[in-house]
């Protein structure tokens, strides 16, 4: 393809049969430094869950813009910079034509009104039931509600918040980016009003320019901000 990989750090890959999904894909799991020493046999660590593992580490994968997150340079370097504490991130891979289809609780009558109904209300299944086992099994894991976070942007964003609402016993954190809350006709920001699932904490961000059109911006910030609201109105 003519790109050289870009991922810096300890990135193990593992190919993950679904049976939810019946479809196969790469999870991604980057360890954090001095994982094998000897001195860390026994340390366990919190986990981090991102969706859309192609676009994390790697820009050769990165199918749409060919640049990456840069969450393994970032993570290390919070790390070192002790502002968080050392962690496993999880780069969950996207299903290629098929993420819209399993991202998506409801269907995006804006984006793609001619869509079949979409399967997302069975990926925090999915997640708690496949991949975290998957990780749980094989690497060693801070287990449980306070220690597990999820991730994503776009329609990643959606499951993402979807995932921290539905399995409130599973993840605690949430890191959510320019998500897609028309989707439904704006089921996702009904979904928190009133805010019963209970995270530890929640990061949302969104640009000021996501969308050509002003007025679509605008709508678009809204609908953040009533998740905001309904989030504070939780005590948050």
């Amino acid at each position: 393809s003519g790109y050289k990989s870009t991922v810096s750090g300890d990135l193990r890959l593992h190919t993950l049969e679904s049976r939810t999904f019946g479809n196969t894909r790469t999870i991604r799991v980057l360890l954090p430094p001095g994982y094998d020493a000897p001195e860390n046999r026994s340390r366990r660590y919190p986990v981090l869950y991102m969706l859309d593992g192609q676009n994390l580490f790697d820009a050769c994968l990165s199918d749409v813009s060919h640049q990456e997150w840069g969450v393994d340079e970032t993570v290390y370097r919070l790390v070192a910079e002790k502002k968080i504490p050392p962690l496993i991130v999880v780069g969950v891979d996207h299903a290629g034509k098929d993420r819209a289809h399993e991202y998506l609780p409801y269907k995006d009558y804006v984006g793609g009104s001619d869509m079949d109904e979409p399967a997302g209300k069975r990926f925090p299944d999915f997640l708690t039931g496949e991949v975290m086992p998957l990780v749980d099994g094989r690497y060693r894991t801070l287990q449980g509600q306070p220690n597990t976070g999820i991730g994503g942007s776009s329609y990643g964003g959606v499951a993402s918040l979807y995932a921290l609402l539905a399995k409130p016993g599973h993840f605690g954190f949430g890191l959510i980016e320019s998500p897609t809350l028309w989707v439904g006709m704006g089921q996702p920001v009904r979904d928190t009003d009133p805010l019963i699932a209970m995270p530890a904490r929640v990061f949302m961000a969104f640009g000021g320019k996501e969308a050509d059109n002003p007025a679509v911006s605008d709508k678009m910030i809204g609908l953040v901000r009533r998740v905001e609201a309904n989030f504070r109105a939780a005590g948050y």
